[in-house]
Order: C-alpha cells, then structure tokens, then sequence
C-alpha cells in the first residue's frame, strides 16, 4: 500500500495498531513497503519484511503476490495469510483470510478503468471461492458477498473498522492551533472523501449553493480528499460546479494531513455532511463522531448500519435533501449537541478490543 487518507489504509493502520496493543501471544510476520512498514508495531512478536517494490504500479504488486510471496510464505511457515484489500492471489498453499471493503467494482462499475474493472470482477470471484475466511467490514457487505460472489465458504465474520483511541474531541487550544495552521474559520462543513464519483461532490456543490441562497451566510465547505488512478476528471468537474455558482471563497480545499491531525479536524469541524452514494462501511462517519463531530449523512445502508441513531439522515441523490440536511444542522445548536452526544456513545462500539476478539476467532476459523 501507498500512504494516504483512503479507507484500506485506515482500516489497515487501526486493525495492526489494535493487534499491537492487545496480541502479545501470536506472531505476525507483515509484508510492507517502504510506504506502509511505518504501519508494523515495534515488538518482538511482529516482524517486518519490506519488500523493494513500487506500491503504486499494481503489476508490479500483482506479479509479486502471485509469485515471490508464496515461496516466503513456505519460508517463514506462515500458517495463514490476511488480505486486506478485498483479492486473494490466483494460487496459494496457505490458507487465506480476505477482508472485502465493499462490491462497488460489480455495484457501479462506471467508478472504475475498463482495465481495472475487467480485473477486480475476475478476481473478486475468484477470492470468493479461494478464502478459506471472508471478513465483509459490513453485513451490508456481507450481504452483496453471499447475492452476488455466492461464496464456496460459509465462514464470514463481519470485522467493521477499529476506531483508536487518538480519535476523541480535542483540546480547544489544539483546535486554535490547527485552524490558524490552515487558515480554517471558527465554524464550518466537512467532508472528507476521495473525489471518486459515488463521493457525489457535485451534487454536494449544487445543495451548498442551494444553502447560500436562502442562508445567505453559511458555514464555509471545508473539502479534504486525494485524486485517485480512477477519478477522471471528477476534480475538475467539482472545481467546475465550485466556478459556475461564484463558490471560490466559499469552499476550502486541505493538503493532505497527517493521521495525527485528523481528530483535531473533525473536532474542529461544527458538522460533517457525508453525501457519498456507496460505501462499504463510512470510516469518516464513525471518526467524526468519536471526536465530538455531530453528522449529517446519505442514508445507504452501510452508513446507517454503523451510524445507527447518532446521525441525521438524507436521500444523497436529492440535491433539495442534502441542502435541507445542512439547513437544519446548521440552524438547530439543539440537534447538534444531540447528535455529538449520541455520536460520541456509538463510536465506542468500535474499539480496538472488540474487533481482535474477532479477528483471532477469524485466524483460529481459517486454519482449522
């Protein structure tokens, strides 16, 4: 992996944090590059191997998998591997556990290259009957992995993401500090995505300036994100919509920001709209609201699995919904503190210790 904001990595860097913190009994042995082996605890039961390739070319990654990787895994005896970004390799004596973000390469294909999509459709169902383990960060998922890939294994244990414990409202003088940094105002909106075309930027665009011409004065759009291999001209096209409503002072766009500084974002924020239309999970959701961020979302089933009561929900294809969301939010101090409150309880559900109870039962499953 390369570093950066997006899901697996976030997912990734809190699962090995977690298993740090609370395996001290089973050894890891973590394949990384030189991007990623900044992931791997400092303990004597992991152990790091940095393997000398380029994480951004995917052949380069794809070839390695399939190849040197299987012959290190007989080498250092590994009884099982864990793939993290929703494939397992093509061919494998040891047994594999895959972790599977969502189905969106088979949902809405248009989100992917032709090359790309043709590759991800193969291999996902070739995963679903290779994994001796599947572990959806859903059941909204899980429930796509049994309709759509109809997986030959009946063991699927449903492992959500790991909230750590650095994500937690902030100090205010911390808060000061990080706003003057990044000339941010004292209140404004959030939304922290990927300029993919399900994140629905556009339409997020169109209902803020729907927002301004009956508020007059809203909170400013505060919009942190990273250009992907499949965004197309996505950017350009939200930078479009940003010109043709006059926008330019409204909306502020972040550089990317270390992982240490995400709390003191959300905690900084007075809100987060989350518009997206797909999602396996919502990792930004259930980080805002463990830092105190009350959240106005789009009601996808994924979403309001993990928000469950702490979130105000919104029909993220009706630019009329997404702007009556930020209305309220933005009107109502009242729902604001309710969200924060009710926010802050149901991020709890996704501690680090729950979550490696069942992992490890996961590990036992696919070398039984």
């Amino acid at each position: 992996m390369h570093d950066g904001i997006g899901g697996v990595w976030s997912y990734v860097e809190n699962l090995i944090s977690a298993l740090g913190e609370l395996d001290k009994q089973n050894t890891y042995i973590v394949f990384v590059t030189r991007h990623s082996q900044c992931l791997v605890p400092d303990q004597k039961n992991f152990q790091k191997i940095v393997i000398n390739i380029n994480p951004l070319n995917p052949w380069c990654r794809i070839l390695y998998e399939n190849t040197i990787l299987h012959y290190d895994g007989w080498k250092y005896k590994i009884d099982c591997f864990h793939w993290f970004a929703n494939v397992v390799s093509l061919f494998s004596v040891v047994p594999g556990l895959v972790t599977i973000h969502d189905l969106l390469p088979l949902r809405n294909p248009g989100s992917y290259s032709s090359i790309k999509h043709l590759y991800l459709k193969i291999m996902l169902n070739i995963s679903a009957q290779r994994a001796k383990v599947i572990l959806p960060v859903s059941h909204a998922t899980a429930l796509d992995v049994i309709q759509i890939l109809k997986p030959k294994t009946d063991k699927l244990h449903v492992l959500p993401v790991i909230i750590n414990d650095t994500f937690k409202p902030s100090q205010g003088g911390e808060i000061k500090k990080f706003k003057n940094r990044y000339k941010l105002p004292d209140k404004f909106w959030l939304y922290v995505a990927n300029f993919y075309p399900h994140k629905n930027h556009t339409r997020l665009i169109n209902a803020y300036a729907d927002l301004k011409k009956q508020e007059g004065a809203p909170w400013p759009l505060v919009l942190r994100g990273d250009s992907g291999q499949d965004t197309g001209t996505t950017k350009a096209l939200i930078k479009a919509e940003i010109k043709k409503f006059n926008l330019e002072k409204d909306v502020i766009w972040l550089p990317r920001l270390a992982s240490s500084e995400l709390p003191l974002l959300y905690s900084g924020a007075s809100a987060l709209i989350f518009p997206s239309l797909f999602e396996g999970c919502g990792i930004p959701v259930i980080e805002a609201m463990a830092c105190g961020c009350p959240v106005a979302v789009s009601d996808i089933e994924a979403v309001k699995e993990f928000a469950g009561e702490a979130a105000f929900f919104f029909n993220g294809k009706s630019i009329s919904n997404i702007c009556s969301a930020m209305a309220n939010l933005q009107n109502d101090k009242g729902l604001r503190g309710k969200l924060i409150n009710k926010g802050i309880a149901r991020a709890k559900f996704f501690s680090g210790k729950q979550m490696v109870e069942k992992l490890l039962v996961a590990y036992k499953d696919a070398v039984s």
